[in-house]
């Protein structure tokens, strides 16, 4: 059984205590985001050994620079421990004891470099807790471990078994392992955060949504009030035009009467005067009712909200016509009237003649 254990970080630019063929696989810890908690343990496979490095990161070097690290690595050759927790206790122990307030204090380097004997010591106190700890752990790396490289997984030391833990390397992924990284229920606490901030920004972008629809709606309203009052503005332009185009075919005909008597002395008896004059009157009232009752009808029913200058046009409109329809129907019956007499008078005329 070969057993090899290194030093390694940045007390003052990247140190390392190691045999030469491992020096650029430590280096790389230097600026390496394999793991990014301030302390924890990165195990992988490389070849026929399997590494233990256990970090403590976000140090101050000695000369006072930031980003600082320092890694302790246990590599075990042709063999791997079933016991990851039991190795992760181990190193946890051996940096308390053996490199806190000698090589850095309050997270900040006290030497340099590292030393040599300090780094015998260490390797000798490890050396014996495998030997009486660990023999019944320990296992030959076979065909099982796979050769590919794999990719880094994150994980709650105190939330995986060793057994998982073996099945990841054996897959050839590099595994991290700290308490620091979070649990299933801080995982799970995250996604409800996550789903409660969605479902609050959900809600008020619904609340937007309606209070953009209610806007919608009232413009709607609004434009509708609009094109209605447009509509009852036309329609009463339309009834106005409807009364000043009936007034001259009426003053025509109330010319027309006061020349009957020239109409008389071309043959055209007094009679048929009379009866073209009711029925042509008769036509123009009912046009003139009609037309009237279908606008009055109209501007009730479809008037949903008039303002008062439209109600006060429409009253003044409706006083209008219905002026013009009395002086016209006066004019008919004053007309009327006329013509009896007239037919009276013709009449009596005649059988005082006849009786002559």
């Amino acid at each position: 059984m070969n057993i090899e254990v290194y030093l390694h970080g940045v007390p003052a630019g990247f140190k390392s205590l190691s045999k030469d063929s491992d020096k650029q696989y430590l280096e790389d810890f230097y600026g390496s985001n394999k793991i990014n908690v301030n302390t924890g343990i990165v195990i992988e496979k490389r070849k026929k050994s399997i590494y233990y490095t256990f970090l403590r990161n976000n140090l101050i070097a000695n000369d006072g620079r930031n980003g600082s690290y320092l890694g302790l690595t246990l590599r075990l050759d042709d063999m791997f421990c079933e016991d990851v927790e039991g190795i992760y206790t181990l190193l946890s122990t051996i940096f308390r004891e053996y490199i806190i307030g000698s090589i850095i204090k309050d997270n900040k380097y006290l030497v340099t470099d590292f030393n040599e004997e300090k780094r015998k010591n260490i390797e000798e106190y490890i050396i014996k807790e495998i030997q009486e700890k660990f023999p019944r752990y320990l296992k030959a790396i076979d065909n099982s471990f796979s050769n590919q490289r794999g990719n880094v997984l994150n994980q709650n030391i105190l939330e995986i078994s060793n057994k998982s833990i073996i099945s990841i390397l054996k897959k050839n992924l590099i595994i991290c392992l700290s308490e620091e990284y979070p649990t299933i229920d801080d995982k799970i606490k995250t996604i409800d955060r996550q789903l409660q901030i969605s479902k609050s920004e959900n809600i008020e972008i619904s609340n937007k949504l309606k209070a953009l629809q209610n806007q919608n709606n009232e413009l709607e309203i609004r434009n509708n009030e609009l094109r209605e009052n447009n509509r009852r503005l036309q329609n009463q332009k339309n009834f106005q035009d409807n009364v000043h185009n009936i007034e001259q075919p009426i003053q025509e005909v109330a010319d027309y009467l006061r020349e009957r008597r020239i109409t008389k002395e071309k043959g055209i008896s007094i009679k048929q005067v009379f009866i073209i004059v009711i029925v042509i009157l008769l036509g123009i009232n009912v046009f003139m009712f009609c037309k009237f009752n279908k606008t009055l009808n109209e501007i009730k029913t479809n008037t949903t909200a008039p303002t008062e200058e439209i109600n006060t046009n429409d009253r003044n409109s409706e006083e209008e016509v219905s002026k013009t329809i009395d002086t016209k129907l006066n004019q008919k019956d004053s007309i009327s009237k006329n013509a009896k007499d007239t037919a009276t008078n013709n009449n009596q005329n005649a059988k005082e003649t006849k009786t002559k």
